[in-house]
C-alpha cells in the first residue's frame, strides 16, 4: 500500500521523461530492497571512519544482542595484530540467515545501532579521543544519513531521536525534536515513549502513545504552576494565574483533547481511547500537536519570566 505524498528527491532522467513511473512514498512498514541495501551500507561505512576497537565492539553487540548468535561463533579477523569482529561479516550473516526479514527489521537494526553508539559514546575510552570517527560523531551522522536515505528512497518514515517513526513532514519532525530538547527529563521521556509505542512494528500501542503525549503536556504544565499533583485540566486553568497569557480558545482546545483521553473526575479511560478505535494517524496527530503545544508553552513561560524547575 502506498501513499501519494510530496518528496524533495529529484526525479531521474527516465522518470522526468515518462520512461519510468514516478515513485510514490511507501507505507510505514514497506522497505524496498534498495532501501535496505542503502541502510546497511550506512552501517558498514562505520568500518571506514571509526577505529577498529569500537567498531569491533559494535559488531559483537549486533552479533550477540541483535542477532542472538553465540559469541563463540562470531566471525573474527586480525587487524594490526589485534583480534577484531568485522562488521561486514556480521551483517552478511544477518542477510544470509534472513534475520532482516520482514524488511522493516532493518529499521530495528538501525535503532539498535543508534542505541549502541550512544553507549559507546559514553565510554571514556572512546569519548576522550574526540573528533571525526568517534561513536558520538558517527551517531549524529547516522541519523542524518538514514534520513537522507529514507527520503531518497521514498520511504514513509523518518528517524527522530534514534527511533524510526511514521512521521515524514519535516515541520512535524522538527516540532517533536524541539520538544524533546526541553530540559525536563519527564517531558522528554514521555514524548520518546509516545514515539516508541506508536512506531512499534510488532505491536503498536496507539492508546498508550496518546496518553504519553498528553502526559508530557501535563508534566510541563505542572512544573509551570509548581503543583506536582495537578491534573492537566487543573493546570491549564491556572496557567494564566502564573503569568502566561494566551487565547482562551487554545486552552479550551487542549481541555477537550484531555477529555478525549480520560475522564478528569474519575480517571477512567474514555471509550474513544479503546485500542480498536485508534489508528496510526490518531497517535501521530496527538504527538505532533502535544509537541507543538509544549514548544509554545516553553516560549510563553520564558517570556513571562517563569523558571521551569528541572
Amino acid at each position: 500500500m502506498s501513499d501519494q505524498m510530496e518528496n524533495d528527491t529529484p526525479l531521474s532522467f527516465s522518470q522526468r521523461h515518462g520512461l519510468a513511473p514516478v515513485p510514490v512514498v511507501s507505507s510505514f512498514g514497506e522497505v524496498s530492497q534498495d532501501l535496505q541495501t542503502d541502510l546497511l551500507n550506512i552501517v558498514l561505512s562505520f568500518t571506514h571512519v571509526g577505529r577498529a576497537d569500537w567498531v569491533s565492539e559494535l559488531a559483537l553487540a549486533v552479533w550477540g544482542k541483535f542477532l542472538h548468535e553465540l559469541i563463540s561463533d562470531a566471525p573474527t579477523d586480525v587487524i594490526d595484530g589485534e583480534l577484531v569482529y568485522p562488521l561486514s561479516a556480521v551483517l552478511d550473516t544477518a542477510k544470509t540467515k534472513k534475520r532482516l526479514v520482514p524488511g522493516w527489521r532493518v529499521y530495528e537494526l538501525i535503532e539498535f545501532v543508534y542505541c549502541e553508539l550512544d553507549g559507546l559514546a559514553r565510554n571514556a575510552l572512546y569519548s576522550s579521543r574526540g573528533g571525526y570517527g568517534t561513536p558520538a560523531f558517527v551517531r549524529i551522522r547516522l541519523v542524518e544519513d538514514v534520513n537522507q536515505a529514507l527520503e531518497r528512497d521514498f520511504a514513509g518514515a523518518r528517524m527522530i531521536d534514534g527511533l524510526i517513526t511514521a512521521i515524514t513532514d519535516e515541520e512535524e519532525c522538527e516540532a517533536i525534536r524541539a520538544a524533546m530538547r526541553t530540559p525536563l527529563i519527564g517531558v522528554r521521556t514521555q514524548l520518546r515513549n509516545s514515539l516508541a509505542l506508536m512506531s512499534d512494528h510488532d505491536e503498536p500501542k496507539y492508546s498508550d502513545s496518546i496518553k504519553n503525549s498528553i502526559s508530557a503536556v501535563e508534566t510541563l504544565c505542572r512544573k509551570i504552576i509548581h503543583k506536582d499533583r495537578a491534573t492537566l485540566g487543573q493546570a491549564l486553568a491556572q496557567l494564566e494565574e502564573s503569568g502566561i497569557e494566551f487565547h482562551p480558545a487554545l486552552v479550551q482546545a487542549f481541555e477537550k483533547m484531555y477529555g478525549y483521553t480520560s475522564d478528569d473526575r474519575s480517571g477512567i479511560r474514555h471509550a474513544m481511547m479503546d485500542e480498536s478505535h485508534l489508528e496510526l494517524e490518531d497517535a501521530r496527530y496527538m504527538l505532533v500537536a502535544c509537541s507543538a503545544f509544549i514548544n509554545y508553552l516553553v516560549i510563553k513561560a520564558d517570556r513571562a519570566g517563569i523558571t521551569i524547575e528541572t
